[in-house]
């Protein structure tokens, strides 16, 4: 009989099914997406969204495989090894809006949740 889950394990499978909702709006609502960063694009500009849209998905897939088999150290190196992205993304929005611009401060939130709940997994 399979064990429960963990509350370390809720907490990864959440920020997964997050950031694969956020893919999902980039691919669907591209220009929508943008203006989460602040980024004034038109609809024949979207493809550098789109792609975000598939990292994200593709993290967000990783992540969730990993948690299903219960290796959760590995979950949280693939979390926390995004941090790059998150940077870049913060820098971004806030390049577009400043601190208190519409993606800014999110994002900071969102990524340090994102290494808490990465670095949770890894103990």
């Amino acid at each position: 009989m399979p064990s429960a889950i963990s509350t370390r394990e809720v907490a990864g499978y959440t920020m997964a099914t997050l950031i694969l909702l956020g893919g999902i709006r980039a691919i669907a609502q591209p220009v929508a997406q943008a203006d989460v960063f602040g980024v004034p694009i038109s609809s024949q500009t979207t493809d550098y969204v789109v792609v975000m849209g598939g990292r994200n998905i593709t993290f967000a897939l990783a992540i969730a495989r990993l948690l299903y088999k219960r290796r959760l150290h590995a979950a949280g190196v693939v979390m926390t090894s995004s941090v790059p992205i998150g940077v870049v993304d913060t820098y971004l929005a806030w390049k577009q809006g400043g601190w208190l611009g519409s993606g800014t401060l999110s994002h900071l939130v969102g990524d340090g949740l994102f290494v808490v709940v990465g670095y949770w997994l890894m103990r």
